[in-house]
């Protein structure tokens, strides 16, 4: 033992020996400094505790606790039970609902939410106050709203904690957004309460509190308004066993976290919750036209035949080759304002289609946007020049197959029987040259003989 832990061992001693007017035992801690005198000095509480471990949980740093939004309260005023010294071996608690700070204890907003259900049903302490907030490192809101900052990552890193398979470096959120700022801090619901902040009718308030642009042209996009117009008992049943049971929504598109941007390295695979950011940058794609493949796989989700039909066309083939310049789907029908082809404001409407194909083809003029940019060549109303070609060019190439593969398979049938029967080519009936054979004499050579 050093000598330093030897004199605090002693104080600490003469602490407890001593008694103050009005009290059986121990003395009063009228300040902060002496319960550091103990409790931040990690060598004398591993000299008076069963374990390492129990030592740990009783050091408090000095630094960050007065750096903490609680760095002008008294440590008596959250541990209101330990006042004196010695501590009590029965106390309560410490809560952080009182009448002077938090309204109560549990938060009320907390006791409703899916991680107070959790606690309640498995016995488990799941994401308490401290678990979110740390115990003496305490961070002001306005800290952990600051973008990017210390505290944030640091409170996003206890929710990947236990959330880990949420967490991904990639996310165009990570270290820029709070969890909480898209799932609600106290007020947390599962995933499929209509009263969730991600819930499919209040993805768009959610998500248009940062992305207000994108927020105000959804507003009147077609996905919007299906999403809105379904009946209240399909929007209980969410996430959605079907896919065209909904009207997709921003998590949809861009998959729940790791999330999708256009700038993210991922890879097209669609998982249950979006993408996996980081396979396109291992396999040298760039990184928006991975994400333009994404898109129009999550948009074939839905769409099931428009995709079909795109990826006939030399835009699918391109972006199937990882183009980032092909046009998908995004381009021609826009991202977030999708309407329908015959409202004066889409951009496929037969006044915008000229201005939506010259965004890539600067010399588009009418008679170039008439392009049947979904062809099927199995639909004869849609286009009956294109159905009539495709059934005689198919025709030619399966006429054309059908013969030669039978010619050639006779042939080696053939083959096949002359290379089973007994005697030279001539006696098996193989056909001849016309040509006598040298190795035999000829008929008057024979007769002149």
């Amino acid at each position: 033992m050093t000598l330093r832990v030897a004199f605090l061992a002693m104080v600490v001693a003469a602490l407890s020996s001593a008694e103050l007017p009005g009290q059986t035992s121990g003395v009063a801690l009228a300040d902060d400094d002496a319960c550091l005198a103990c409790h931040g000095e990690p060598e004398l509480l591993r000299a008076r505790v069963a374990g390492a471990e129990e030592a740990a949980r009783l050091h408090v740093r000095a630094a960050p606790l007065r750096g903490s939004t609680h760095g002008e309260m008294r440590c008596v005023e959250c541990h209101d039970d330990y006042q004196g010294f010695p501590h009590p071996d029965a106390a309560e608690p410490m809560g952080c609902g009182t009448s002077t700070c938090h309204d109560a204890d549990p938060h009320p907003e907390w006791s409703e939410s899916v991680h107070a259900l959790v606690q309640d049903s498995t016995g488990l302490a799941a994401a308490t106050c401290t678990d979110c907030h740390g115990l003496h490192d305490v961070e002001s809101v306005e800290a952990l709203r600051l973008e990017a900052s210390a505290a944030m990552v640091e409170l996003n890193g206890r929710c990947a904690s236990c959330h880990s398979e949420q967490d991904h470096p990639d996310d165009p959120h990570a270290g820029t957004t709070l969890c909480s700022g898209c799932h609600a801090p106290h007020t947390m619901e599962v995933p499929g309460s209509p009263e969730s902040a991600v819930a499919p009718v209040r993805q768009l308030e959610t998500c248009g509190a940062c992305h207000e642009e994108v927020a105000d042209s959804v507003r009147h996009d077609v996905h919007r308004r299906a999403l809105v117009d379904a009946p209240r008992e399909r929007l209980l049943a969410w996430p959605a066993p079907a896919t065209d049971s909904l009207a997709p929504t921003c998590s949809d598109c861009h998959g729940a976290p790791p999330m999708a941007g256009p700038n993210v390295a991922l890879s097209g695979e669609a998982l249950s919750g979006g993408p996996r950011p980081g396979l396109a940058r291992d396999e040298g794609i760039d990184p928006g036209a991975a994400f333009r493949m994404f898109m129009v796989e999550r948009c074939a989700t839905c769409h099931v035949d428009d995709a079909d039909t795109y990826y006939g066309t030399y835009h699918g083939k391109a972006t199937r080759l990882a183009s980032g310049v092909s046009a998908s789907c995004s381009d021609c029908h826009s991202a977030h304002a999708v309407l329908p082809a015959d409202s004066a404001r889409s951009t496929l409407h037969a006044d915008n289609l000229v201005g939506t194909c010259g965004a890539c083809h600067e010399a588009a003029r009418p008679a170039f946007v008439r392009y049947d940019s979904h062809p099927d060549p199995m639909d004869p109303e849609r286009n009956a020049a294109l159905y009539w070609s495709f059934i005689f060019m198919n025709t030619i190439l399966a006429g054309t197959l059908l013969v030669f593969g039978l010619h050639t398979a006779l042939w080696w049938i053939r083959i096949w029987l002359d290379g089973r029967s007994p005697g030279p080519p001539a006696e098996r009936g193989a056909p001849s040259s016309g040509r006598p054979d040298p190795a035999s004499p000829s008929d008057s050579g024979g007769a002149g003989g």
